[in-house]
């Protein structure tokens, strides 16, 4: 998470983008036909994404940088963490859109599911987990000295809502157990959304094919 040096997969994709977005697209995308099988009128089919408040903070104005999709140009750890963030949202919104146009009892959501008390942060700041802090951006103390910040069972709270609340705002966005209009600008964008999932669609195909009988 929002490490302070670029990092690549084996693939050359820019390691957080390739983490938060195209591993779990991959995953939906493989998965869709299993999902529209399960789901029904009553009882759809779910996939629950966890975004983050950091694609609002920290996402370029602009929205998806398609012309730096690998941060090569440009790479700031924090932007390039709510970058990813904002794939998330965008993804569940295309996702929620293509599953309903096929008809299919397929509903996806996206989260913020808190500031919670782990070691999440280790990789953001030097030294080893226990008292890691968000370098420069918003953070100046350990994140357990927050009184807004979470434990673990109310960090998951907000994901149960959303895999099992029966009124679920499916392609909406989640924060603290309802839905929030505190998203990014684009988070809804219909044609970013598309793009995103052409673009993702191509990079996973590749690394797919350059990876075949390796993986």
């Amino acid at each position: 998470m929002a490490q302070r040096e670029r990092e690549t997969t084996r693939d050359g994709y820019e390691a957080q983008f390739a983490v938060n977005h195209l591993g779990h697209f991959h995953l939906v995308r493989k998965l869709s036909p299993l999902l529209a099988r399960s789901g029904s009128t009553a009882a759809p089919s779910r996939v629950v994404n966890l975004s983050s408040v950091t694609h609002v903070m920290f996402a370029p104005n602009e929205g998806i940088l398609f012309d730096d999709i690998n941060g090569e140009k440009d790479y700031q750890n924090w932007v390039r963490y709510g970058h990813a963030k904002l794939a998330t949202v965008l993804f569940s919104h295309e996702l929620n859109k293509r599953f309903k146009a096929a008809g299919e009892h397929v509903q996806s959501v996206a989260l913020h599911p808190g500031i919670i008390k782990t070691d999440l942060y280790a990789h953001t700041h030097e030294g080893t987990g226990k008292e890691q802090m968000m370098q420069g951006h918003f953070f100046k103390l350990p994140l357990y000295l927050f009184d807004w910040s979470k434990s673990v069972p109310q960090g998951a709270a907000t994901t149960v809502v959303c895999a099992l609340d029966p009124g679920l705002k499916a392609g909406g966005y989640y924060k603290d157990c309802r839905p929030s209009n505190e998203t990014h600008v684009l988070a809804f964008d219909d044609t970013q959304a598309a793009r995103l999932w052409a673009v993702s669609e191509e990079m996973v195909d590749k690394a797919l094919k350059a990876n075949r009988g390796r993986i």
